[in-house]
Order: structure tokens, then sequence, then C-alpha cells
């Protein structure tokens, strides 16, 4: 008798990238042209704005307007960034999905 483990390991698992490799390869491509700037932004302003709280926590209490300092200003504007990242990431994804399913339907039509 066979372990669990060794079922299924006598046919080849199938996968999209064999059946498509350039529609697959055009997807990891702009997935990758997203997510590269995405967490180059995402990155480069959390250790800007936790560096500065961390380092010179001084700064976040420099009037810029009466009545608003300017730890204010900079946690709106990181706040601003993460929603629009998370929402440009939404509308970019429901695409990746319709190429996925793309790529899984030829899949399917190949594989027996």
């Amino acid at each position: 008798m066979r372990r669990p483990s060794e079922q299924g390991r006598d046919r080849p698992t199938p996968r999209a990238d064999v059946v498509a490799p350039e529609q697959m390869r055009a997807l990891l491509r702009a997935r990758r042209r997203f997510f590269v700037p995405a967490w180059a932004a995402f990155l480069t302003a959390a250790a800007l704005f936790f560096g500065l709280a961390a380092l010179a926590p001084q700064t976040f209490g420099i009037p810029i307007a009466p009545g608003m300092p300017l730890g204010v200003l900079l946690s709106v504007f990181y706040t601003a960034l993460i929603f629009t990242l998370g929402y440009l990431y939404e509308r970019r994804s429901a695409h990746w999905d319709e190429r996925i399913a793309d790529i899984r339907a030829a899949h399917r039509e190949v594989a027996p």
C-alpha cells in the first residue's frame, strides 16, 4: 500500500506555464512591473516615516500651519500612499485574475 505522500507521483502534475509559457511569462512581468515600484515606494515611505519617528521625534511636532504639526501631515500622506497602493493593486489584480483564468482554460483544453 502506498503512503499518502507517494500517491499521485506516477503521473506528472500539469503546470500552466508548460501549456502557455508566453502568457505566464507576460503575467509574471506585468505583476513584477507593479510590485517592484509599489514595494519600493512603500518601503521608502515606511523607512522615512518610522525612522523619523524613532530617530527625531521632535520633528513631528514642528508646526507647519496654525494647529497643524508636521506629524499630522506626514501621517496623512503615509495613509494616502497605503490606500493608493491598495487601490491600484485591487484594480490590477482583477486583470491578472482574468489572465490566470485564460491560462487555466488553455491548460484544461490540453490536459487530459
